[in-house]
């Protein structure tokens, strides 16, 4: 409702107008000039109030915080703490996609900056084998331009199959956080495990004669390698799947490595796990912690864990976080 001179609580008003006004040209970066705080009976409160227009003016036309609006995936908000980058007690919006298999549409009405992080696609353990190797982890900032962005979760891959990429996409430009290797499957020389953000375990195999040890995947991302199997006949232990922050562990007599480490990191008010390598199969089962499966067990969707060996590793995650005004 509009405000006369002698209204009740006018000042306490005017103050509080004045106050905004420099918190709003602030976030805009726009520099202002603004009246002093009133006091009844202070001579020139016109000329205060024509300040306080001008500099909304201002704003207006020259203000260009860089804080997008958007719609997409699940989307929430919460209140900075001052930690994790953000700012104490701005608010900030998510968007939390987890939906693999088609383009997950971001609707960009106004431009601006963003945070993100992505997690890769976890690999899939091989058959009766090695554990799948944990899907990459990066995190960063980008320009959200005007239009639709399309969000690629990456799908964890099945028995013998890698993860695939999470990926952000518009125009020529594309990030992208790459799946693991997959685990090798138990038997002959094709045990080997694959390649990929950690590197898959490899497969035991019966014919220690024959091929010997075989090693596990290597990551092309400068994470964890997969282990390498024990050769022994039958079902011989596998190499543990690589993670992020450490190789998978090379398998022993009677006992598959467990999967390497990955990442615990906190992001948009809460705290995830990213790419932990998945346990081998055979023998005493290796473990894989952070969502990575032991061996024999599937990895928990979207944190990009490598499937333990003979399961399926878990999806990816994108995740995309800005202040709100």
């Amino acid at each position: 409702m509009p405000y006369k001179i002698g209204d009740p609580n006018h000042i306490e008003v005017h103050n509080a107008l004045v106050d905004d006004t420099q918190t709003l040209a602030n976030a805009f970066g726009v520099a202002v000039i603004l009246p002093d705080t009133a006091n009844l009976g202070d001579l020139g409160h016109t000329s205060d109030h024509n300040l306080i227009v001008a500099a909304l003016d201002k704003i207006a036309t020259e203000g260009n915080p860089g804080i997008p609006v958007a719609s997409g995936g699940a989307e929430s908000t919460y209140v900075g703490d001052g930690t994790d980058g953000t700012t104490l007690g701005v608010t900030y919006k998510v968007h939390r996609f987890t939906t693999t298999g088609l383009a997950n549409p971001l609707v960009v009405s106004i431009e601006g900056s963003c945070d993100y992080v992505m997690v890769g696609g976890g690999g899939g353990g091989g058959a009766t084998g090695g554990g799948g190797g944990g899907g990459d982890f990066i995190r960063g900032s980008l320009w959200l331009d005007v239009g639709t962005v399309s969000v690629y979760v990456g799908p964890g891959g099945g028995v013998n199959n890698p993860g695939s990429a999470s990926t952000i996409e518009w125009g020529d430009t594309r990030v992208a956080a790459v799946g693991g290797g997959s685990g090798g499957p138990n038997g002959g020389p094709q045990s080997v495990g694959r390649d990929g953000a950690c590197g898959g375990g490899a497969g035991g195999h019966g014919d220690p004669g024959a091929y010997g040890t075989q090693t596990g995947g290597r990551s092309l991302d400068y994470r964890g390698a997969g282990g390498s199997n024990y050769p022994q006949v039958g079902i011989g232990p596998s190499g543990g799947g690589g993670g992020i922050i450490g190789a998978g562990a090379n398998a022993v007599a009677g006992a598959s490595g467990g999967g390497g480490g990955g990442l615990t990191f906190t992001f948009a008010n809460g705290a995830h796990w990213a790419g932990y390598g998945g346990g081998g199969y055979g023998g005493t089962a290796g473990g894989g912690g952070g969502g990575a499966g032991s061996g024999g067990v599937a990895a928990t969707p979207n944190v990009g864990g490598g499937g333990g060996g003979n399961a399926a590793g878990g999806s990816g995650v994108v995740i995309i976080r800005y202040p709100v005004i």
